[in-house]
Order: structure tokens, then sequence, then C-alpha cells
């Protein structure tokens, strides 16, 4: 285990924290690493504005290592960011070389022109961040192995970014494979990988984490970077109020009374960002305490959500309710198939579950936690708001309409969108109808290529850390929200085992998240004919697995079924049974 009482550096504000870099969430594990590491020669390919930079330079100043460090950039700028002139290298000068040029140089070149000034095993921490194409981080990476040191580590960026001419994540899978390896997931990703022989030992345990040691550790340094994150927006908000005063007192000498009391503001502003900085170092030092105690705990911001003023008044006015209308009694008969929420109270309890779960309860979530295309550390599912918007419209719509039966997942992950149907269950009162939560809880099963030719060459059992959520982890997640009861059943195990003999009579709306052909097809198989007249199917990788997509198009086709199908967002799809 790495112990991290010792690092303090962890807590230490970074000197330079610029509103235009996406490497702020990941600066305290940056300078931790470089306390742990102690690295004699540092580079970092793809500087820009210099955060993480400097941030190594500060970490090495402080620890008072006998390094020298390289920032190797041609400060043009590249196809993802766009160009740029040389006022971005000369405001990094000013701040970098009154501080560190006495072991440090920024170096204006190409990667590969740098690198002939580099002998063979001579550098022990390297930083992948230029361009991020597949190609480019593959060409990066091979031209600069040979460079690394026995005690090499590797660092690349942008690991969990999904999107046109960014091929880091899928150059990581492969590489991981061959190097002991870490990644994070928040902040866009980052990589970590022991590519030299004899990496210190302080630093070897993070590539043998366990699952519940990983996801306290990605939590920890989520939560660190994450302030950093909020200490730029407060900044921001305190510039702008700032330059909103000033303008006021050029265009109207009238009103300096109004902009004297628009400064004012501002620095209160100011001093209770400072203040939440100060409250926020020192939570997060808890937290590092409450880590060494126990690693296995996990979920800090839901148990804060559940416990909050508000989470308790709308707990206490749900069972005044109840109490007051019979509601929930045992014995009272199930409501009619047309019963809807006449009060608000309802609609806000459905409304603070799908925040509790996608983790956006605060305003500043990412577009892509609203697309759903991240590994969420702080959320109970990864489909993000708009599938579960698209998942709450066809279960209330179901039972406004009567259609029969019950509501089924396959493949839950945390179990955030079974949570999530138990719970509009519970707002409508309805008591007959069951959720099925399906999953192996061990991950995807290996393609078996045989079978399933559209399965082959694929990964997704590769990622076991991230995807197998054991089914204790899942029913405490349930019970989490005071949702764990009979109408919750669990079906665990492979799907070709379990589906078969599934005690389901009917469906209303069915969800498939298998990812794979085997999968996907298990699920329509087996589930599909028990689909009421009227009920939904749902269907979630459609837009983005080919091999998903192939196996509901090799179904339909087979049985003939012609329903429109209707997109949700960019994978997501969903269509009706007719009736």
């Amino acid at each position: 285990m790495i112990d991290l009482t010792t690092c303090r550096i962890a807590f230490t504000f970074p000197e330079r924290l610029t509103p235009h870099t996406f490497w702020q969430e990941h600066l305290p594990f940056g300078m931790v690493l470089v306390r742990l590491l102690r690295p004699r020669v540092v580079v970092e390919l793809g500087t820009h504005y210099g955060d993480s930079y400097c941030a190594f330079c500060q970490a090495i100043q402080a620890e008072r290592i006998d390094a020298r460090c390289y920032a190797v950039d041609n400060w043009q700028g590249d196809i993802h960011y766009g160009e740029y002139g040389g006022e971005v290298l000369a405001d990094l000068r000013a701040h970098h070389d009154s501080r560190y040029a006495s072991f440090s140089s920024l170096v204006q070149s190409d990667f590969n022109t740098a690198c002939r000034q580099f002998g063979e095993g001579s550098i022990d921490l390297l930083h992948i961040d230029g361009t991020h194409t597949y190609e480019a981080v593959r060409s990066d990476f091979e031209t600069w192995l040979p460079k690394m040191s026995d005690r090499g580590v590797i660092l690349l960026h942008d690991t969990n970014v999904v999107q046109e001419n960014f091929g880091v994540k899928k150059f990581f899978a492969e590489v991981a494979a061959r190097y002991p390896h870490f990644e994070f997931l928040h902040g866009y990703g980052l990589g970590v990988l022991g590519v030299g022989p004899q990496v210190p030992e302080a630093i070897r345990p993070l590539f043998h984490f366990s699952p519940e040691e990983t996801l306290a550790f990605r939590e920890l340094f989520a939560t660190l970077g994450g302030a950093l994150t909020q200490r730029i927006q407060y900044e921001k908000e305190s510039s702008a109020l700032t330059a909103q005063a000033a303008s006021l007192s050029r265009e109207n000498g009238a009103l300096a009374a109004q902009v004297e009391e628009t400064q004012r503001a501002a620095q209160t502003q100011t001093q209770a960002i400072r203040g939440e900085w100060q409250r926020s170092e020192a939570e997060s030092r808890r937290a590092i305490e409450e880590l060494q105690r126990t690693l296995r705990q996990s979920q800090q911001q839901v148990d804060l959500i559940v416990g909050s003023r508000g989470w308790r008044l709308l707990q206490g006015a749900w069972r005044l309710k109840r109490a007051l209308t019979g509601r929930g009694d045992a014995n009272r008969p199930a409501p009619p198939a047309s019963h809807s929420p006449t009060i608000n109270l309802e609609q806000g309890y459905i409304d603070l579950m799908l925040r509790a779960l996608t983790g956006t309860v605060h305003e500043n979530f990412t577009e892509q936690r609203n697309d759903g295309r991240d590994w969420p550390s702080d959320g109970y599912t990864m489909i993000g708001l708009k599938r579960m918007e698209n998942l709450r419209m066809c279960v209330e719509q179901a039972l406004r309409e009567g259609v029969p039966g019950d509501l089924v997942e396959t493949g839950v992950w945390k179990g955030g969108a079974t949570i999530f149907m138990r719970a509009i269950l519970k707002a409508y009162g309805d008591t007959s109808r069951r959720v099925w939560v399906a999953d192996s809880f061990a991950g995807l099963p290996p393609p078996d290529a045989e079978r399933y030719p559209a399965d082959a060459g694929d990964t997704h059992h590769e990622y076991a850390a991230q995807l197998a959520i054991s089914l204790e982890q899942v029913q405490a997640n349930f019970a989490r929200f005071d949702l764990l009861d009979e109408q919750v059943r669990f079906l665990k195990g492979w799907f070709r085992d379990t589906l078969p003999t599934a005690p389901i009579d009917q469906i209303a709306v069915l969800r498939l998240d298998g990812d794979m052909y085997e999968s996907t097809m298990d699920g329509l198989v087996h589930l599909y004919p028990k689909l009421s007249p009227g009920g939904f199917l749902i269907v979630d990788d459609y837009g983005y697995i080919e091999s998903c997509r192939q196996a509901v198009s090799d179904y339909r086709d087979r049985h003939g079924i012609t329903d429109e199908i209707l997109p949700i967002d960019w994978t997501g799809v969903y269509w009706r049974r007719a009736r």
C-alpha cells in the first residue's frame, strides 16, 4: 500500500493554475508521483500553458530533488486546440524562468528533433500530452520509449476521452497489456505505465491495487482535483465581478457608489473563496486519514446527499403523506393502472433520485456526464441524464397506460437504472410489479468468436476492475436509498444461464445493456417474447458498439419486427412493441 500520510505535497496549492488547462484535476497526483518516484530527468511532450509541467517543477523544488526537467513543445498549436501565437510561451516564461530556470528548460521544438538530445535510458518520468490521434500517440510512445530508464514511468493524458480524432484511450488499452499500469477516469483520464523493470518500491503498489483500493484511490484524487476545478471556477466568477465593476466605473461616473459596492462584493466573495478553499483542504486531509483506516469505503458524495437536510425533509414529507393517505399499507389494494401523482412531492422525489444516481446534483457537471460518455466515480450509473430521462418516460407511460408486466434490465453495473425504476414504482405507489436486476456481477464474458463472430476481438472482459461490481455492493446501493425490498429480484450469472429459466411472466419495460452481440442476443431471445404489447424495448449501446447493433438487426429481421427504432442520444435507442 502507498503511504499517503507522508505525502503532504498532495495538499500543496499549485503556483500555476490557469483557466485554460485540462490537467488541473490531476495536479495533486502529479506532485505526489514526483515525491514517490524522485526522478532524475523529467520530460513533458506537449506543454501548452504549462500547468502540469510547472506542478512537476514545483514538487521537485519543494522535495529538494536533484533533477533536470525539460518541457518540449512547438507552442504553435495542433489539430485539437487550434493555432496560437507567441503569447502563450511568453506567459509561461514569465512564471517559469524566475522560479525554475536553474534546473528546468523550455525547449521549443518538435518531438522527434528534441528526442535526439537525450541518451538512451536517461529519462525517469515522461509525460506524453501532444497530438491525441492514435497514430501520433503511438509514434511518440515508440520514439521515446528507448530513452526511458530502468526506473521509468510514462503518463498518458486523455485516456478516457471517446470522440473523433482522439486515440489515446485505444492506445492505452493496447499498451497496458504489456506493462504494469493504473488509470484515473476523472479529468478526461490519466494513464500511468511502469515501463522500467525497476520501478521504485514507493510507487510499485499502485500497479497492484485490489478493486476496492483502486476505487478508493481514484475517488481520493478525484476529490482533490475537483477542489482545484472549483477554485478556477470561483476565480473566474471573482474576475468577472471585478471586470464588471471596472466597466461600470468607466461608463458612468455617476454610478461610482454602485461600483464601489460591487467591488466590496467581489472582495467579500474572494474572501469566501479563500475560506472555501481552506475548508476544502481540511476536508481532503480528513479524507486521506479515512482512506488510511479503511480503503473499502466509497461513494462519499452520495452519503453527503442522503444525509443532507433537504433529503431528510423530503423523506419526512414522504412518510407524513403515507401516514395521512394510507399509501404504502401492505393490506391496501394496488392502485389502478391510470394512477399518477397528484402532487409535486412524488415528481420531486423522482427528480432528486435522478440527480443522485447520475452524480449530477450540482450544476457544474460535464457534458460527458450529461451524454453518458464517462465512468463516473460519484454516480451509480454511466448512462447519463438523457438515457435516464428516456427510462423515466418509458416507465411512467407504461404505468399510466396500464401496460402489464415487470421492469427488467440486463447489465446493471452499480444498479443505478434499476434503482431508478424501483424509485418510480415507489413514487407511483405501485406494489404489484417487480424490478429484475440481471447481471453476472463479475464483468463481461470473454468473446465466443466461434458462435458469435461479431464479438471477435471484443475487449470488455479486460475491464473487470471497472465493470465488475459485486451483487452485495449493488444490493447495498439499493439499501442506501431504502429501496431494497421484495419488489426487487436479482438474477446472478451469465445471461445464457439465467435468462432462459428466469421466472418472469410479462414485461412492461425491458432495458438491454450487455454491450456484446452474445449478451444482447441472449436478452432478445429469452425476454423479448415476454414484452407486452405497448411495452418498451431500450438498447443502450446500439449507436456505439457495432456488434450490439448487429444483434438487434439480426433479431428484428429474423422475427419480422418493423416497429420504428427511435434515437435517445448518441448511442441509445428504443422502440415500442406494436399492440
